[in-house]
């Protein structure tokens, strides 16, 4: 197995299996949990090389073995801001939530945090897929905006498992410091919700309790930015 052409990652000869990673659970379409980093290969590079080598001899199945595999989304919208689920829009033009296995639950993470900056302007969001077992999302018509509301039963029953919720927050940032929070979602609202602000914005998405197949097919979002330009009296 090898990173690349160059760069082998693994060099397998007779009965050396105590030096592979291997994930059988999974080839049973075991799913309880995902295959971690000690059970599996990943490449660095946009590819990777298995090659299988046998020589002539008296067994007639010298080598017998499946492979799970598959291609990893790391592609993200605008630059990385600190660590890469964190990014910095500074165009117009769409984004969407990440699609980086490694993310989600089904990449090893329990809990997950991505935060979108954006430059002043305007910001309408589509949710997709976006729906948690412990949270509602309401209209709250006091304050004209949308809050998420936890079930109070859960909350205080301590024999209930933690279950997966999903929320995207929406935050207008003062001073590249203050951070305020106007909206936060955790099930699908019908229709784009649109935010226009001459401060920095930030739409957070927060993931906890991720179940070990949980990915971007489970929570998914996208988005369209427009930079504004303001007049001195624009509140």
């Amino acid at each position: 197995v090898s990173n690349g052409r160059d760069s082998p990652l693994l060099r397998i000869c007779n009965n050396q299996s105590e030096s592979l990673r291997s994930c059988e659970f999974k080839l049973n379409r075991n799913n309880s949990r995902p295959c971690g980093r000690d059970e599996s290969y990943t490449s660095s590079s946009n590819q990777m090389t298995l090659i299988t080598r046998t020589g002539a001899g008296t067994i007639l199945d010298q080598l017998r073995f499946k492979v799970y595999y598959e291609f990893i989304d790391t592609k993200q919208d605008g630059l990385e801001l600190r660590k890469p689920c964190n990014r910095l829009i500074t165009q117009s033009g769409n984004f969407h939530s990440p699609k980086n296995t490694f993310f989600y639950g089904r990449g090893g993470k329990r809990n997950s945090k991505c935060v979108y900056q954006f430059m002043p302007g305007t910001i309408s969001l589509d949710f997709n897929l976006l729906d948690s077992q412990t949270c509602a999302t309401s209209f709250n018509r006091q304050t004209h905006r949308y809050e998420c509301a936890s079930s109070l039963n859960y909350a205080t029953n301590s024999q209930i498992p933690h279950r997966m919720t999903g929320k995207i927050r929406y935050y207008k940032v003062y001073n590249n410091e203050t951070r305020i929070q106007v909206s936060c979602f955790c099930t699908n609202v019908k229709g784009s919700l649109r935010f226009t602000s001459k401060y920095s914005q930030q739409v957070e998405i927060v993931l906890e309790n991720m179940e070990s197949w949980v990915d971007s097919s489970h929570f998914y979002f996208n988005g369209r930015y427009f930079i504004s330009h303001f007049p001195n009296l624009f509140t």
